[in-house]
């Protein structure tokens, strides 16, 4: 992977604008997902992906990476360094480059030096979600973010799947007891809306029951849980 370097909030901040108005600019129709939408949301945890949900329907991954690169020169691909994968790897390259432009890169051997970002594309069918309604989308600050509930259950998706790599494990469970704490502290009335509409109730079931193996882990966040309706 191309980052090398610590990333720093203003690395954060300038691969997270930068992706908003490449999209925009694009006319694409999406949300920051994952620990981006976590950190625009207020938490201190300094991502080191940025996940971004594509809510315009019939995109092809590769057509929506090419569209980027094309657009924007600091974003670039890298093919994947395991045969397996499908999709090239796209990444913001995060320090100015004179030579933005060149994009003679191999696997594992030539990219850019300096700081980059990867970003990842989620897609609703992916994320095991039914598609987001774009009512739903919270604008924050000028950043389109997945709401703050249904983006902690995905996190908790995270947390479950990562359980077998106990410091990875543990880097994500970390981020969402921050994450709690941010919701306590800056957005006390959000709580789960069990409408019957979106959230789907086999992704709320999926969610409440991850909540559980959490606090079973994590006991002193359960009244946490309880306040946002989990």
């Amino acid at each position: 992977m191309p980052q090398k370097y610590s990333l720093t909030n203003n690395d954060a901040n300038s691969a997270i604008q930068a992706l908003i108005l490449v999209l925009q600019k694009l006319k694409y129709r999406f949300c920051l997902a994952g620990s981006a939408a976590c950190y625009c949301y207020g938490s201190t945890v300094i991502p080191t992906t940025i996940d971004v949900a594509i809510l315009s329907p019939n995109i092809s991954e590769d057509t929506l990476k090419s569209r980027i690169v094309a657009k924007d020169p600091n974003f670039y691909l890298l093919l994947p360094s395991n045969p397996s994968e499908i999709y090239q790897t796209l990444f913001y390259w995060v320090t100015p480059n004179k030579d933005a432009g060149k994009r003679m890169y191999q696997p594992g051997r030539s990219y850019r030096p300096g700081r980059s970002y990867k970003v990842d594309f989620q897609f609703p069918q992916r994320m095991h979600i039914k598609a987001i309604p774009e009512d739903r989308i919270r604008n924050y600050n000028g950043h389109p973010l997945l709401p703050q509930i249904p983006l902690m259950m995905l996190q908790l998706q995270r947390w479950a799947k990562a359980r077998t790599n106990a410091e990875r494990a543990e880097e994500l469970a970390k981020a969402i007891i921050e994450m709690l704490m941010v919701l306590k502290r800056k957005y006390p009335d959000i709580k789960l809306e069990e409408d019957g509409s979106w959230p789907h109730a086999a992704f709320i079931s999926t969610g409440k029951r991850n909540v559980r193996e959490f606090v079973k882990s994590y006991p002193d966040t359960r009244s946490q849980w309880v306040a946002i309706g989990l």
